[in-house]
């Protein structure tokens, strides 16, 4: 983590921008100000709202306002954490001797974000459909084809009849087992009932050759 020394008054750190600005962020929450070599991260009276209302921003040490959150960011409890960054790549600009490069608004998360990252959207972006309560739970699945090993999900009556369409293909079976299994977590994130036991879902590998299942 950053190292941080404080000398009359001010913070000397040393460490990446992502630990200085972590660890701006822990002394705003502490002090409510953090002086740099040229700037200091604090809150500033609100002039729009008056009655001795205050908002975080990044002055210089004449005073002057630099930086200061959107009021949208203000609202949304966002403002402290922008004003750490912030100020510590004006820090660091400074410290450095370049110039400080713009001031780039981050992208905001929403629940599509999310649902995005769980693989729970289509390409179009379309949420995908539940599964439909089924007592009969799914299993994952390898076999191989060639030299290549297809892997996906089924249901065991289904499986038993030998008529599986597989999800996808790759070049090992470890692969593919992880895919199978990856894709049993999907398909429980969506409400169907999995095989498995201790959270781990069940991916049967159908992949060996005759002879290496006799081998010891």
């Amino acid at each position: 983590m950053a190292k941080m020394a404080e000398r009359e008054g001010r913070i000397v750190r040393s460490g990446s921008l992502f630990e200085r600005t972590w660890e701006t962020a822990i002394a705003l929450c502490r002090r409510g100000e953090v002086r740099g070599r040229a700037f200091v991260a604090g809150t500033v009276p609100d002039t729009k709202r008056g009655g001795g209302a205050r908002r975080w921003a990044v002055v210089d040490h004449s005073g002057a306002t630099v930086f200061m959150p959107a009021e949208e960011e203000q609202e949304q409890a966002m403002a402290l954490f922008l004003v750490a960054r912030r100020f510590s790549e004006l820090e660091e600009a400074y410290e450095r001797g370049v110039p400080p490069q713009p001031y780039v608004a981050e992208p905001r998360r929403t629940y599509l974000d999310s649902l995005r990252e769980w693989g729970l959207l289509d390409e179009e972006g379309n949420v995908l459909k539940a599964y439909d309560p089924d007592p009969e739970p799914l299993l994952g699945y390898v076999v191989r084809v060639g030299q290549i090993y297809a892997y996906g999900v089924v249901k065991q009556s289904t499986l038993s009849t030998g008529s599986i369409i597989p999800t996808g293909a790759c070049e090992s079976a470890e692969e593919a087992r992880r895919r199978a299994s990856e894709l049993l977590m999907l398909a429980l994130v969506r409400g169907a009932t999995v095989m498995g036991m201790n959270g781990i879902p069940a991916v049967i590998d159908l992949s060996a050759e005759p002879d290496e299942e006799a081998m010891p």
